[in-house]
Parts: structure tokens; C-alpha cells; sequence
């Protein structure tokens, strides 16, 4: 992989050496004044996620390469602008991945779409639906298109605490593996009974609990193609799936009758990542042991009640107390990162008019408040990898 130029790396250099002292100077402050945890100034950086100037390695970014430009190229030409052969294929071959017989998924314009198609089609409507709290606002941006009635559910260690979700009296849950970590979604259907789960795997196409595919556990499963996640199909892109072929005949009428089917432009390029995929996660789970082995606690397959569990490292999330000022430390010195689920979002957006507060989720809210997700994407490259690990190093204090 290409290795960042020299000049860049300069200028890394210089901006972490700098944002190195500030960094120190206010941790003796702090040290003295027995003042809160370091947090990011008002619309610096680290809140804004604006890299502090040209040539900052990036938190995420989609891998892609000669072969989708060659895709695309190929569909502008034959001008099949539209959803054709190429989207039944990358359905054909999504199913053949997950070991799902074919015709039994549904390639949608986005993984919001999917998701409102799948509370959508199991009649989800007017019902109470159990979502995680520590969670991406798009799950309520589905439930309010669905007219669902969300019930935010704190985590328990990352997922959604089962206990509570049953307690809830929900008649639907939607469970995510999140950043990449398998949850136990057959654990929650034997502890629920008659509680019909979707499972969100938008942070984890390729995950495993056991020889089962994560999405084929559930009523359906949805996946997410945005830019940020494992592939990507140019930059937006969902697929539902499900065992049962009632549930992906209906969706497939439905969405082609408000055109939110994928297209051939799409597709082509979803395959092309599709087949790369093995190399992806290879590199993923090659850089997060990098950073294993320079100690960071990150959330790992110990932090999941689910036993047997074969993750993929879609996110680097680092557990620290000081998690706001490590971020304003990294992109100060050239390095994006962020906080994954921000606080105003917890809850499907804490702050929004009628949302639950976030101290409604204790353990969710410690999660926001000390966690940070650093670059781990399979297009960094050695050099960069190891910028991060001095960087990280310097912001902890090592």
C-alpha cells in the first residue's frame, strides 16, 4: 500500500509535536485544579471532524480501486443507468455469500430504506419496537417512516440489554451488531418467545456467531453500503434479506413501486467490493492487531454475550477516560477521529423534542462519554498505521 508522502508526513509531524505539549499543559492543569475530564472545545476539530489541515489521515474512508472505476466506466457506456442485470447479480451473489438460497434478498437505494422496509413488511406499524438506545439515528428516522413506537433500550455491556428489551412488553426489536461485534440474537429470541426480531448488520457483513452468517437469525436482516462501511456501493446502497420469501416478495413491489430499488451503477460496483471482500476484512483485522498489540483497550469479542462469535473490525473503538481530548489531540496532529455515538444521539437523539434523556441510559452514556474510534480502514497504510500508534501513545500518556 502506498506510504503517505514525506511531505505530509511532516506535516503531521509538526501539528502532533505541537498539539503533544498542549495536550500535556492542560492535563497538568487539570491534575492540579481537580478539574472534569478534558473535553473538545465548542466547534474545534475534534467536534467538527474537520481535519486540521490538507493531508490528515482520514477516520473513514471507502477502499476502492481500478476494477469499480472499470464497473462504472462499463455501465455509463452501455448507458443501463438503471436497476438490470447487475443488481439481480449482486442480489444473486449476496444470498450465495451469506449461504442464503437465491432470490431471497433485495438490494435498496440505502440501509434507512431497508430497514423501513423490514418493520414495513412485518407489520411493525402502530407497535412498540425495541431499539437499541446506544444506537444510529437512522433506526428512528425507519421508525418514524414505519409509524412505529420506539422503546429505547440501554446496553448491557455494547448491545441492547435482553433483559430490558423483553421487560419492555415490545412486540418487535430491531438488534445491531455494532462496530463489527456480533450480538446473541438467538438468545434473545429464545428468552423473548414471541418477539419478532430484525437484525441490523449495516457495521457487519462478514461477522459470524457460530457457522451462521449475522442477518439470517432474525425475521430479516438488513445491511448498510454507505461509504463508511465494509463495502460500499458508491457511496450509499442497503439490502434486505430473509428466509422467508413472502417478506421478499412484497418488499421487492413496494420499493420498486416508490423507486427505492438500487440500480445497475450501484450494483456493478457492490460486486466488484463484494469479491474483494475477504481481502478487506483480512486488513482490517491485520490493523486492529496492530493495535492490540500496542495495548489499547478496544472493544473486542469480550465485551459480546454472545459465545463463538467470528467479528470483523469495521471500528477501532478505544475505551479512555479522557476520550474528547485524545480525539482533539489525534485530528490536531493530522489524524481523524471521533467520538462513534455521540451523547445527543443516544436514544435515537437525546436532544430532539419528545426523545428519552440520555441519563435514561446510564451505560449507554458511559460508553459515549469514554470511547473514541480511530482509523482502521484497509486503504491506510503501514506508515500511517504507525502514526497513529506514536500519536495514540502520546495522547494516553505513554
Amino acid at each position: 500500500m502506498k506510504p503517505a508522502s514525506s511531505n505530509k508526513r511532516a506535516k503531521r509531524a509538526k501539528a502532533a509535536a505541537k498539539s503533544a505539549k498542549e495536550l500535556q499543559l492542560k492535563r497538568k492543569k487539570k491534575s492540579s485544579s481537580g478539574a472534569k475530564p478534558l473535553s473538545a472545545p465548542k466547534g474545534s476539530a475534534a467536534q467538527t471532524n474537520k481535519p486540521a489541515m490538507e493531508g490528515a489521515i482520514a477516520h473513514a474512508k471507502p477502499t476502492m480501486g481500478r476494477q469499480e472505476v472499470q464497473a462504472l466506466m462499463q455501465i455509463a457506456r452501455s448507458g443501463a443507468l438503471t436497476a438490470g442485470p447487475e443488481v439481480e447479480q449482486f442480489e444473486a451473489e449476496f444470498c450465495r455469500f451469506l449461504g442464503l438460497d437465491q432470490g431471497h434478498a433485495v438490494a435498496l437505494t440505502n440501509g434507512t430504506t431497508a430497514l423501513y422496509m423490514a418493520l414495513w413488511v412485518m407489520g411493525a406499524a402502530g407497535h412498540r419496537v425495541a431499539m437499541p438506545a446506544y444506537g444510529s439515528e437512522y433506526t428512528t428516522a425507519a421508525a418514524t417512516l414505519a409509524n412505529v413506537q420506539p422503546c429505547f433500550i440501554d446496553s448491557r455491556t455494547l448491545h441492547m440489554n435482553f433483559d430490558d428489551a423483553t421487560a419492555s412488553g415490545a412486540n418487535y426489536a430491531v438488534v445491531s451488531h455494532t462496530f463489527g461485534l456480533p450480538a446473541d440474537v438467538a438468545a434473545l429470541i429464545k428468552q423473548a418467545g414471541k418477539m419478532r426480531v430484525i437484525e441490523d448488520c449495516s457495521d457487519a457483513l462478514g461477522a459470524k456467531v457460530g457457522e451462521h452468517s449475522v442477518g439470517l437469525t432474525g425475521e430479516i436482516g438488513i445491511f448498510s453500503f454507505d461509504a463508511a462501511n465494509i463495502i460500499t456501493t458508491c457511496g450509499q446502497g442497503g439490502m434486505l434479506v430473509s428466509k422467508d420469501h413472502t417478506h421478499i416478495d412484497k418488499v421487492r413491489a413496494y420499493a420498486r413501486s416508490l423507486d427505492l430499488i438500487m440500480n445497475d451503477v450501484q450494483a456493478a460496483v457492490g460486486r466488484v467490493q463484494l469479491e474483494k471482500l475477504p481481502n478487506l476484512l483480512a486488513r482490517r483485522e491485520e490493523i486492529f492487531a496492530q493495535y492490540k498489540a500496542a495495548e489499547f483497550d478496544l472493544l473486542d469479542v469480550s465485551d459480546c454475550t454472545a459465545a463463538n462469535i467470528s467479528p470483523v473490525r469495521l471500528r477501532a473503538v478505544m475505551r479512555n477516560e479522557f476520550a474528547e481530548s485524545i480525539v482533539e489531540h489525534l485530528v490536531t496532529g493530522m489524524i481523524e477521529a471521533v467520538i462513534p455515538i455521540a451523547e445527543g444521539s443516544l436514544g435515537g437523539g437525546a436532544n430532539k423534542d419528545q426523545s428519552p434523556r440520555a441519563d435514561n441510559f446510564p451505560v449507554a452514556r458511559k460508553l459515549s462519554q469514554t470511547t473514541v474510534s480511530i482509523p482502521i480502514y484497509p486503504h491506510l497504510s503501514n506508515a500511517e498505521v504507525l502514526e497513529i500508534v506514536e500519536q495514540v501513545d502520546i495522547a494516553l500518556g505513554r
